[in-house]
């Protein structure tokens, strides 16, 4: 496993979000198994996700797709994201 971690500074986070939740990556389609949105709580145009995938080349392939896809200015972001790829070492559940 890996997940492709991102980081997003936004001029609205609500119109990001939809066109975040339109997929124009098609995660699915991408080898994205699940994904988790963030909002800081004090930095309310922030957004930062995690794209778990089944594998680096995978997360990698994704990195590069989205990069482009940002490049295109379709996308509305402020800036450059940052992004970085890591494998999954330890999963552990604790309930609750």
């Amino acid at each position: 496993m890996a997940v492709l971690r991102i980081y997003l500074s936004v001029s609205d986070f609500d119109s990001w979000k939809e066109n975040f939740d339109t997929d124009p990556m098609d995660r699915k389609g991408s080898g994205v198994i699940r994904y988790w949105v963030h909002r800081p709580i004090d930095e309310p145009n922030i957004a930062l996700v995690d794209l778990e995938l089944g594998s680096v080349e995978q997360a990698k392939a994704m990195q590069a797709k989205l990069q482009e896809f940002w490049a295109s200015g379709r996308a509305p972001i402020v800036g450059t994201p940052r992004t970085q790829i890591a494998e999954t070492v330890d999963t552990v559940e604790l309930g609750g």
